[in-house]
């Protein structure tokens, strides 16, 4: 074929240029009475009605048209390079009890192409319990029990700690997990500045998922200062906090109203921290997000988006600079989704699932295996998921390409949708009086719930195709006011 584009230039005059009005036209008499707007759009549970066809005038006036990957707000990336500099880390989950069987699984998957270890807590470590004196149940119950050097030790054995990152959900025990961590690199005679990875110190995460707290939020506020200023110093490769939006997420929330309520425990966490002394710009460098990724494939990519776009915003309304401003996001696969009835369908639902993920941006990534809804997986299910995030960055070649959602007039309206309705639930959750009050007062699980309820409508009267685990899905527990004070 010809490159003269004048030729191109005749080639495109041979056919008609249709209108957006002529083309719903032609649809209309297709549908022979039927209503356009009920046959042909969809409403959606974040209350978008996305429209069959888009066309470029949608993107007229939004901030996507003048913005370059890793400048403007970073909506199409934090890295001018995106993935072409760093690919994303592939960071599997083990959730084996012992460090004997940890060990084993991590360095077999560490040889076959995961690039980061993702570390599970049984309820006994994280609740700072000997083993010897936990009930039934707390200890090895689908995470890794840490108790002392020696189990650090036999669990990392054989792992070159500067190789690779180690992500820990710590929940409540950031300060406790970090000592343990910290004195084993010292053991082993490693330079802790060498070293990457995040603690993911989340209280109100633990405050949704079980409705109370050991003690004080305050003083868990104080424990995440304490745990950012020593990760600041000492290691300044690993992310002291984390926001995780995994327990509203499994309870049904919208996609909207998971990023309002990320966005809004984000913020109370950067205050903690600014109030205790540490500047913005630090303060922001010490939180990790950590999302579910759903099912409806367009709107999380939206939604991964606009995190990064909203994020920046509140960091600037802080004074934050524009390096503090970038976000650092992990993405973890739903359980919400999942079945155990027939569990290799959670194959196609997790896959599409993470290509959501990449191809929004995230800097690490987990795909659910899919028989974790009930069991502990198989060396062939952590081959499945691991292989599917290999397949996306070497065979589908996505690490080639920097934004490659950016320019698509759907998903560039969408993403706006999305980032202007995250923030009007923001800014509900702050009229409450912050995460903790809104939480405290049921104004999250209220709204949660709404939204669950409407979804179970729709599978119920066959709408909507994917089936909730049952065991899984929960609405936030209710919080008594005296795990705040």
């Amino acid at each position: 074929m010809s490159k003269d584009p004048q030729n191109h230039a005749e080639l495109l005059s041979e056919f008609p240029k249709n209108t957006a009005a002529e083309w719903r036209q032609a649809a209309e008499k297709l549908l022979k009475g039927a209503p356009f707007d009920k046959v042909m759009t969809k409403q959606t549970p974040e209350g978008i009605r996305l429209q069959p066809i888009f066309n470029r005038d949608v993107i007229e006036g939004l901030p996507a048209t003048n913005t370059k990957p890793g400048f403007d707000g970073f909506l199409r990336g934090t890295q001018a390079a995106g993935y072409r500099a760093k690919p994303w880390e592939i960071a599997q989950e083990m959730p084996y009890g012992t460090p004997e069987e940890f060990n084993q699984a991590a360095l077999a998957d560490l040889m076959s192409g995961q690039t980061s270890l993702n570390i599970l807590l049984d309820v006994a470590t994280l609740s700072g319990l000997n083993p010897d004196a936990a009930l039934v149940g707390q200890v090895s119950g689908c995470g890794l029990s840490l108790e002392t050097l020696k189990d650090m030790q036999t669990a990392f054995k054989g792992i070159v700690p500067d190789a690779v990152s180690f992500h820990f959900r710590t929940g409540l025990a950031g300060i406790a997990i970090g000592g343990l961590f910290f004195t084993w690199l010292d053991y082993e005679g490693i330079d802790m500045k060498t070293v990457k990875g995040s603690l993911g110190m989340d209280p109100l995460a633990v405050l949704a998922a079980s409705g109370k707290l050991p003690c004080a939020i305050s003083a868990l506020y104080d424990e995440q200062v304490i745990l950012a200023k020593c990760c600041a110093a000492a290691a300044p490769g690993i992310v002291a906090n984390g926001v995780s939006t995994m327990p509203y997420h499994q309870a049904g929330a919208s996609s909207v109203q998971e990023l309002g309520i990320g966005l809004a425990t984000g913020d109370a966490y950067l205050s903690a921290m600014i109030d205790r002394g540490i500047s913005v710009d630090d303060a922001a460098k010490q939180i990790r997000f950590t999302f579910s990724v759903g099912s409806n494939f367009f709107m999380e990519i939206a939604k991964l988006r606009a995190a990064r776009v909203l994020w920046a915003k509140v960091v600037e309304s802080f004074g934050g600079d524009a390096e503090a401003q970038k976000i650092n996001v992990h993405a973890r696969t739903g359980f919400y989704n999942k079945t155990e009835k027939d569990p290799f369908v959670n194959m196609l639902r997790t896959t599409t699932e993470s290509l959501s993920a990449v191809i929004a941006g995230v800097d690490s990534l987990c795909v659910g295996n899919f028989d974790e809804v009930f069991r502990l997986p198989s060396e062939f299910s952590r081959r499945i998921s691991r292989n599917t995030q290999i397949i996306l960055q070497e065979e589908c070649e996505l690490t080639g390409v920097v934004d490659p959602a950016g320019g698509s007039w759907a998903v560039e309206w969408l993403t706006n949708q999305v980032a202007e309705k995250s923030w009007a639930f923001f800014q509900e959750i702050e009229g409450q009086g912050g995460i903790e009050a809104a939480l405290q007062n049921e104004f999250i699980q209220k709204a949660i719930a709404k939204t669950a309820s409407s979804n179970e409508h729709l599978l119920n009267q066959r709408r909507a195709g994917l089936e909730p685990h049952d065991n899984l899905a929960r609405p936030p527990q209710a919080v008594s006011p005296g795990d705040l004070d």
